[in-house]
Order: C-alpha cells, then sequence, then structure tokens
C-alpha cells in the first residue's frame, strides 16, 4: 500500500490526522501506530486484516471539497519512478498488462526511497526479444488486467501493448491523487455488463474532466498516451519531463529524500 487518501470535514489546525484506537482503512487495513510524518500526510504502520501482512500506509489530510494539490516533492518523485519502471520493463521486451496501485511498492531499510513494480503474471512479450520485432496487432481479444486501469484500447478487445501500460498508469495516478475514478462503483447485474459500463464511461469522459483539478500536464500526459500508435515508441523522457515541470514550477528540487524520512545525523 503506497498512499491513501483520508477526507475529514475537521477543522484541526495543525492537519494532522488522528483517529479512534480501531482504524480500518479499505475494509481490510488496520493501523497499528505512527511512525513518521510530514507536510503533505503521515505514515503508519499498518496490518493486513485477512493476511496479517504488515505495510507503511502513507495517509493525507484531505478536507472534504478541497481542490487536490500536488503539495511535495514525494507524489512528484514517485510518478517519475514508476515511469521509469515501466520503461525499463519496455526495454526488456515485456508488457506488464496490469498496471494498478496494488502493483506498485516501496522498499525498505536503505531503500525507503525506491518504487519497485510487481506481480508480472499478467506480463508477455510485446516482441521477439532476438529480433526486436514487434509483434502484430491482433483484435478480438479477452480483457487482461484490472477493469478499474485497463486502457479503453484494452477494454476494445485490442492486443495489449506499451501504450497500454501508460495509459493504465495515467488512470492510476489520478487515483491516487483524486481518490476516485468516475467509472468506479458502477452497478451491474454481471461481471460482463459491469466491464461494459466501465467501457462505455472511459469513452465519454473527456481527459479534461477526468484530470479536473490537477496540473495541465496530467492532461498532456493521458492524452499522449491515448494517441499512441500500436508499435508506437512512447517517448517516455518526455513524459518524465511533464513532471519535472511541475516541480520547476512549484520551486522543488530533487534531493531524494522522501518527507517522511528522517535525514540522517550528521
Amino acid at each position: 500500500m503506497i498512499a491513501q487518501q483520508v477526507q475529514s470535514n475537521s477543522s484541526s489546525n495543525d492537519g494532522n490526522l488522528s483517529f479512534p484506537n480501531e482504524f480500518i482503512v479499505n475494509h481490510e487495513w488496520k493501523l497499528l501506530k505512527r511512525i513518521g510524518a510530514g507536510s503533505f500526510g503521515e505514515l503508519f504502520l499498518a496490518v493486513n486484516k485477512r493476511t496479517r501482512m504488515e505495510a507503511a500506509a502513507k495517509l493525507e489530510y484531505h478536507r472534504s471539497g478541497a481542490p487536490v494539490q500536488l503539495k511535495t516533492e514525494y507524489e512528484l518523485l514517485r510518478i517519475h519512478q514508476m515511469i521509469k519502471r515501466i520503461e525499463t520493463l519496455h526495454k526488456n521486451c515485456l508488457i506488464h498488462r496490469d498496471i494498478k496501485p496494488d502493483n506498485f511498492a516501496m522498499g525498505t531499510a536503505h531503500n525507503l526511497n525506491t518504487v519497485y513494480i510487481i506481480d508480472f503474471g499478467l506480463s508477455k512479450f510485446y516482441r521477439d526479444p532476438k529480433t526486436k520485432e514487434h509483434y502484430p496487432f491482433r483484435d478480438f481479444r479477452n480483457l487482461t488486467g484490472t477493469a478499474r486501469y485497463c486502457s479503453i484500447n484494452a477494454h476494445a478487445g485490442c492486443e495489449q501493448s506499451r501504450r497500454d501500460d501508460l495509459e493504465s498508469l495515467g488512470y492510476v495516478l489520478i487515483y491516487f491523487l483524486k481518490g476516485h475514478l468516475p467509472w468506479q462503483g458502477l452497478q451491474a447485474d454481471s461481471k460482463k455488463e459491469k466491464f461494459r459500463k466501465i467501457y462505455k464511461t472511459k469513452q465519454s469522459v473527456k481527459v479534461e474532466a477526468l484530470c479536473e483539478g490537477l496540473p495541465e500536464e496530467f492532461v498532456k500526459y493521458l492524452t499522449y498516451c491515448k494517441n499512441l500508435s500500436y508499435e508506437e515508441e512512447p517517448k517516455y523522457r518526455y513524459l518524465r519531463s511533464l513532471f519535472w515541470k511541475i516541480m520547476d514550477k512549484n520551486g522543488y528540487r530533487y534531493d531524494v529524500q522522501y518527507d517522511w524520512i528522517a535525514p540522517a545525523s550528521s
């Protein structure tokens, strides 16, 4: 679990998060204790109620109705690394095909600053590893991945390629920052009908509306990804540069020190 947004109508002066002794996130994570804090939120030790797995949960203080903002370098540095991880995978002739929040994790100990991409169970080669020749386009494919974050082309039954991983990442980033996507919570009588409704909603929602309240670079990111052709190699450096621009606009600097990690004592 990388981040979880908590909405509150509290009038707390300092913005610190507070909760009862038993606080459950997403109906499955119990917060055990506070282990760090920063200007964008607080870090807690959490345990999964079902699997008993422990994880670090980053909780953000967000007043209900307030516009979403990137307040620290943390989100931007994380985004940069997520794009880089996908690029590395693609350079090794693989596509992930299941880009979602659950498949990114932060490191531990000396690698606390590092974002990892995990779970390659649905990954496949998009080109021949030896010849580097791209595999041909095919359609009438079954939906592979998680419907909430799948690309529109994946919903349409198109063979996935590099563009689809990056479009999925766009939806993940919007979910991280806004806490919700327009096609969440749709009611349907069957999984097939629900997937159809998600697909139709993704088609109908304009990128500008989807990214409302976020810096314009998010619109540029998602628009670029959606306009890529099947075999086209994405300009990863350009995509990362969009988020460097946000850092420049806000006067942030790349110091590889996330805000919840205490600096080493001198």
